[in-house]
C-alpha cells in the first residue's frame, strides 16, 4: 500500500493511549483491508474490532437499525488497548464521539458495490438483489443524513485498495 497509510499510521501513533480509531465507509469500500494494514504499520498493540460482530437479528431496516449501537459502544469503551474499529455507520450520532480519530473511505460506488457482490455472493443468496434493495439504499440514506465524509478527521480515496490516496487530514504534526 502507500505513503498515505504510513501518514495515517503516524497520526494514530501520535494519539494518547489507549486510542480509539474508527474507519467508516460504504460496504466493500476497504474498511477491513485498510484497518488491517494500519494495524500492521503500528508498532504498538492494536485490537481490531468490527461493527459486523454487532448485527441485530434480521429483519431490521439496514439503516439505522441493523446494528446494536449501544452494545458496540459498550464493547469499544471496555477495551484497554488501542482500537482500530471498522464498519459502516461509525459516524452515526450514537457512535461518533467514540473516536479520537475517525477515517472515512471514499470509493467509487459502482466499484465498491461490485467488489462487495463478488465477495458476498458465495455465501449470500441473491447478493446482487440484496445490495440493490438493502445495502445501497440504506447507505445512501446514511450518507445523506449524516454526511460522514465531512465529519471524518481523515478522508482516504480507496477505490484502488493497492493505492489509497490521502484526500484530507488534520493540520499539524505528524
Amino acid at each position: 500500500m502507500t505513503a498515505a497509510l504510513d501518514a495515517v499510521a503516524r497520526r494514530i501513533a501520535a494519539l494518547p493511549r489507549p486510542a480509539r480509531v474508527g474507519i467508516d465507509g460504504v460496504t466493500a469500500s476497504g474498511k477491513s483491508t485498510i484497518g488491517d494494514a494500519l494495524a500492521v504499520r503500528l508498532e504498538l498493540p492494536v485490537l481490531r474490532v468490527t461493527i459486523d460482530d454487532f448485527h441485530r437479528p434480521t429483519p431490521q431496516e439496514y439503516y439505522p437499525s441493523s446494528f446494536d449501537f449501544p452494545r458496540f459502544r459498550e464493547h469499544v469503551l471496555s477495551l484497554e488497548e488501542t482500537v482500530i474499529a471498522d464498519g459502516v455507520f461509525l459516524h452515526h450520532p450514537e457512535l461518533r464521539d467514540l473516536w479520537q480519530l475517525s477515517i472515512f473511505l471514499r470509493a467509487d460506488p459502482e466499484i465498491a458495490r461490485e467488489r462487495g457482490i463478488a465477495r458476498d455472493e458465495s455465501w449470500m443468496e441473491n447478493a446482487r438483489e440484496r445490495y440493490a434493495t438493502r445495502y445501497v439504499p440504506g447507505e445512501t440514506r446514511y450518507l445523506a443524513e449524516v454526511d460522514p465524509e465531512t465529519l471524518a478527521d481523515i478522508v482516504l480515496e480507496a477505490t484502488d485498495l493497492d493505492r489509497p490516496r490521502l484526500l484530507r487530514a488534520p493540520a499539524g504534526p505528524p
